[in-house]
């Protein structure tokens, strides 16, 4: 089942910084956010999977240095000097100002990452027509204003609990405390209908088939809408003209280090 809301499109949204168009793809864990991502992929989209780009940042150990200067007391670096994320993930997911301090740090340099990323694609001689960004929390970390439209994939929580459980090797009590911590479909909705952009709802509980039908027709319906106007050229900016991030210094310093190397 499919749900859609349509949103007036905000004519200061930040995709009108690229040419391509930019299509949000979100859920919480274990929606099949991933499966739906690769669903797109076959279909022609570039995927940018924002946990990709963390892992990108927790192998450099430069930034590696600013996660433990974060978290002083706690081991959260391995024997390389870079991220352990099974033990950030642990301290993170027990402690919610631990996440929020995590967050605070991390969605800003994931962003200013992405968006190195997105201006290589543009910069390509053939740039892809759709690329998709992919996140846990695109709308909570503001990845959704670049986007045209945002999917939301869901499931039910006992699918959901069942799922971390086959796929991860998470106890039910490891499982749950994931699911907890993850934002509500209300916080989502609030957030987007405040960035006016375009929202889809799909329901993962049902087979695989079902779900690749539901792409295959709202794939089909977002390559033949139209585009949303540019608005006031004056509120919109080239690729090497995007905004800084409101990022902490030492994100930016962070950022500025991991992009030289």
């Amino acid at each position: 089942m499919i749900y859609f809301a349509q949103c007036a499109f905000s004519s200061l949204g930040l995709l009108l910084d690229f040419k391509m168009r930019i299509l949000g793809l979100t859920g919480n864990i274990a929606c099949g956010k991933s499966t739906l991502a690769a669903l797109l992929k076959a279909r022609g989209a570039t995927i940018l999977d924002a946990d990709k780009l963390v892992h990108e940042l927790y192998a450099d150990a430069h930034f590696s240095q600013q996660i433990a200067e974060l978290f002083q007391g706690h081991e959260v670096l391995n024997a390389t000097g870079t991220v352990d994320r099974a033990r950030l993930s642990t301290l993170a997911f027990q402690d919610s100002d631990a996440m929020r301090r995590l967050e605070a740090l991390v969605h800003p340099a994931v962003a200013a990452l992405r968006d190195e990323k997105l201006r290589a694609l543009e910069s390509l001689e053939t740039a892809p027509a759709v690329v998709v960004l992919e996140a846990v929390k695109l709308i909570e970390s503001a990845q959704a204003e670049r986007c045209e439209e945002v999917w939301c994939v869901v499931c039910s929580p006992e699918n959901q609990l069942q799922r971390m459980i086959q796929t991860r090797g998470l106890s039910q009590a490891q499982a749950q405390a994931r699911l907890d911590a993850q934002p509500t479909m209300s916080q989502k909705k609030s957030l987007l209908a405040a960035l006016e952009i375009p929202f889809v709802c799909i329901e993962n509980d049902g087979t695989l088939e079902d779900l690749k039908q539901n792409v295959d027709r709202l794939w089909q319906k977002f390559l033949e809408q139209e585009i949303p106007c540019k608005g006031n050229a004056s509120d919109s900016h080239s690729p090497d003209q995007v905004p800084q991030n409101d990022a902490p210094q030492n994100v930016i310093s962070a950022i500025n280090h991991f992009s030289a190397v």
